[in-house]
């Protein structure tokens, strides 16, 4: 299961399965083609393959055309992650592929991110913790001004105090933990921030 550090411009499937939504992307040079996003009552392990067959007939791929695979890594569901994962592996292991490991995190907070403000995305990880990453635009790319963390609910202010400038909260735990914040300069909070979901089409950018 080989990680890249960098994207890769070919014909790539990217997806997400770290929640309970399922999205699927098919992108060909960097270029986002398809995408199908579905909010799934039942588990991945029933739908997966066959999502994964239904996006590439609607794109006229094969599978052994796909040159290389992307998906979400974590933080998330345990369960739903090692199923995104391990179909992964396995793609790549029988054709001979390399995969890119995605935050959830990252991906979660890209669409949000401007030249003006950084973005933190938290889940809530319940039991009083949360998951936490911070990201801004540098020099017209994406880059983490704070690495993904496993925290107490109760140092969410600490941790936006060390991002300087104006900043977006998104994720399931914005909401939640919103008194740990919402007398701190600077911090907003994204509209639907606690229903925002990752899109595959984020995840292999």
């Amino acid at each position: 299961f080989t990680l890249h550090a960098s994207r890769v411009k070919m014909r790539l499937l990217a997806l997400d399965t770290s929640g309970p939504s399922q999205s699927l992307a098919l992108f060909q040079d960097g270029i986002l083609l398809k995408e199908n996003f579905e909010r799934r009552p039942c588990s991945h392990s029933e739908t997966l393959l066959d999502s994964i067959q239904k996006i590439l007939a609607e794109a006229a791929w094969a599978l052994a055309e796909i040159e290389a695979f992307a998906v979400t890594a974590g933080p998330g569901s345990f369960t739903g992650l090692r199923i995104g994962l391990s179909t992964v592996k396995g793609f790549c292991a029988a054709l001979d592929k390399p995969a890119l490991a995605v935050s959830t995190l990252e991906a979660l907070a890209a669409p949000q991110v401007g030249a003006q403000n950084s973005v933190v995305a938290c889940l809530d990880a319940r039991c009083g913790a949360i998951y936490l990453g911070a990201y801004a635009e540098r020099e017209g790319t994406l880059q983490a001004i704070l690495s993904d963390r496993a925290l107490p609910a109760a140092a969410l202010a600490s941790e936006l105090e060390k991002i300087p400038g104006p900043k977006l909260l998104i994720g399931s735990a914005a909401q939640v933990y919103a008194s740990a914040w919402s007398d701190l300069p600077q911090v907003e909070l994204c509209p639907d921030a606690e229903k925002a979901e990752v899109h595959a089409a984020e995840v292999g950018k």
